[in-house]
């Protein structure tokens, strides 16, 4: 998008001259969709060419920029290709970003939604009668839930880092749809980055307005995760789709609901081209 409006003040912005703006970091926050009144996030221009432009994910379903799987499809530049293996029995174990055979047991979480009875089964590494299941990264099912809207209303059943089965459209939440409701309880978050701010020795990357969580994550692991994703600065953020798995959090001073990136190889980005 060219055009955003401040929701505040009204005063409408086109992304070229917001860019040269001394304090777009702090209007970018009141951003929204010309057409449709969405949240809108800004980009800034890139040494790579990439122009300085808003946007925002989801649109209204009825605004001229909603955005078609295709279209999202086009947005992003490094949408794994399909994997070949697909789940057998329609289940499939979480991969980390960083271990292609994860299979880490805690407790079971009590509170999650069960799978049909009889569907569940645990993922060893080694030993045990547990047969191996195939695996799923969390790009290529955050490419999934992006493109492939019955994904995310899929019974096919997800073999978490904790031990823990539930069915996808119970375990994948996007962040419009977070609510304190979910407190203490882990879940794969996922949605698109608004923006990210440096406060208090930390930075926040946030997803929404102040009832939509942020993620919180320290200044090293920030600059690891730019690093992967091969970026210069947190504001390339904008506009990104993240995923992430962990529970959501409750500030008792703010009242803002959040999810800690302690572990990068439970967090990832999509980046738009």
């Amino acid at each position: 998008m060219e055009l955003a409006r401040n929701a505040e003040n009204g005063e409408v912005y086109d992304a070229v001259s917001f860019d040269r703006r001394s304090d777009r970091d702090r209007l970018r926050h009141s951003l929204v969709c010309l057409e449709c009144g969405a949240d809108a996030y800004f980009s800034r221009s890139a040494r790579n060419g990439r122009s300085a432009s808003f946007g925002a994910r989801p649109h209204r379903p009825d605004c001229k920029h909603h955005d078609s799987s295709e279209t999202i499809a086009n947005t992003f530049a490094n949408l794994p290709e399909a994997e070949i293996r697909e789940p057998l029995e329609g289940e499939f174990q979480l991969r980390r970003v960083d271990d292609k055979h994860s299979g880490v047991h805690l407790e079971h979480d009590d509170t999650a939604p069960r799978p049909p009875r009889g569907r569940a089964r645990r993922h060893t590494r080694t030993g045990g009668a547990a047969r191996s299941l195939p695996s799923r990264g969390l790009r290529v099912l955050l490419a999934k839930l992006l493109t492939e809207p019955a994904t995310r209303s899929s019974t096919d059943v997800l073999h978490l880092y904790d031990g823990t089965t539930m069915l996808i459209r119970d375990a994948c939440v996007h962040a419009d749809d977070v609510t304190v409701q979910l407190r203490n309880k882990r879940r794969v978050y996922w949605g698109t980055i608004r923006d990210a701010r440096f406060s208090s020795g930390t930075y926040w990357i946030n997803t929404g307005r102040a009832d939509q969580p942020s993620i919180v994550i320290a200044p090293d692991e920030l600059a690891q995760l730019l690093r992967r994703l091969k970026l210069e600065h947190a504001d390339d953020l904008a506009g990104a789709a993240f995923i992430i798995w962990g529970p959501l959090r409750l500030s008792e001073s703010s009242g803002k609901l959040l999810i800690f990136a302690d572990d990068l190889g439970l967090l990832d980005v999509l980046v738009p081209k």
